[in-house]
């Protein structure tokens, strides 16, 4: 006769993808009041703001009052958030145990981080090349030209630990960790389009789309992987690229007609869009690959509970 182990000894994380209706993590589920979540980030964006124009007044510059205040922010969104935290935490904890597969899940998040870099700028380049930024002259197209140039390397300095540590560290535990397990009882992709969206209206108009996207694979990403490091080195990871692009990787675009001899731009970058969200696809999945070759079984993760033979009397 065989007896059942329980579900927290016999899967990694919690068993999320089950058709039971409770998220369960150590035996008790996250629920959080979603609103109040919402409107102490606001806060904590609106401080931030405050500082902001209150350094710039002082004489700072604008990357320097930008990540200043940035850090002011954080302490307020960490103060107001420490009572929600303290009572979810017994729940929350199980998603910050370490990765089974260390380094693979370290170079997997990079992977991933990088891909979604490239489909932004694949998206970017596109609208330029195609004059899609120009409504004037549709028959021209742009022409990128790319120099580097870190004319201000003492921002990195400043913008590395705030941006790429954390950032991803503060906003992965509250959105992904908290909001969207909350919302999980509701349905598995109802959780992942909602947070993403509530993710994205924390971010400026302009990066939308982005925020959008990377909203949905975060979601995805701890879902499938059972655990939040992987998705704050994804985070970190863009937020570095995106940093170092912006102070030190400059363009410009000069117009003149469109001459790409290795094909048109619209088949380049669809191609390209395509490897790319492809490889964002396998390295999801990744982890699901590592467990069934390394241990030469199905995958663990969702996985019904393993069964243990009875000893037998001696």
């Amino acid at each position: 006769m065989a007896t059942q182990t329980p579900d927290h000894a016999a899967t990694i994380g919690f068993p999320l993808w089950r058709n039971s209706r409770i998220v369960k993590l150590d035996n008790r589920g996250i629920h959080v009041s979603i609103v109040v979540v919402m409107l102490i980030q606001i806060c904590s964006l609106f401080v931030r703001e405050y500082f902001r124009l209150v350094l710039n007044n002082a004489g700072f510059s604008e990357p320097q009052s930008k990540h200043l205040s940035a850090l002011v922010g954080f302490l307020i969104l960490a103060l107001l958030m420490w009572p929600i935290l303290r009572d979810t935490w017994p729940a929350l904890r199980t998603l910050f145990d370490q990765p089974r597969y260390l380094l693979r899940t370290v170079l997997a998040a990079i992977g991933i981080a990088i891909l979604l870099w490239v489909i932004n700028a694949i998206v970017i380049l596109l609208a330029a090349t195609l004059s899609w930024t120009d409504p004037l002259d549709r028959n021209f197209a742009a022409s990128p030209v790319y120099f580097l140039a870190c004319e201000n390397p003492e921002i990195l300095i400043l913008a590395i630990p705030v941006i790429s540590l954390l950032t991803p560290l503060i906003e992965e535990t509250i959105n992904r960790g908290l909001i969207l397990h909350t919302l999980l009882p509701k349905g598995k992709w109802l959780a992942i389009i909602v947070s993403a969206a509530l993710f994205m209206a924390l971010h400026i108009g302009a990066t939308y789309p982005t925020a959008f996207l990377f909203g949905i694979v975060a979601a995805i990403q701890i879902l499938v992987w059972k655990n939040i490091w992987g998705v704050i080195i994804t985070h970190g990871t863009f937020n570095l690229i995106v940093v170092i692009d912006q102070v030190c990787l400059g363009a410009y675009w000069v117009h003149g007609k469109l001459a790409w001899d290795f094909g048109s731009p619209l088949q380049v970058s669809a191609t390209a869009l395509l490897l790319a969200t492809y490889g964002v696809y396998r390295l999801l999945n990744a982890p699901k690959a590592w467990t069934t070759q390394q241990l030469g079984r199905p995958s663990q993760l969702g996985s019904k509970a393993t069964t243990v033979p009875k000893p037998h009397a001696q």
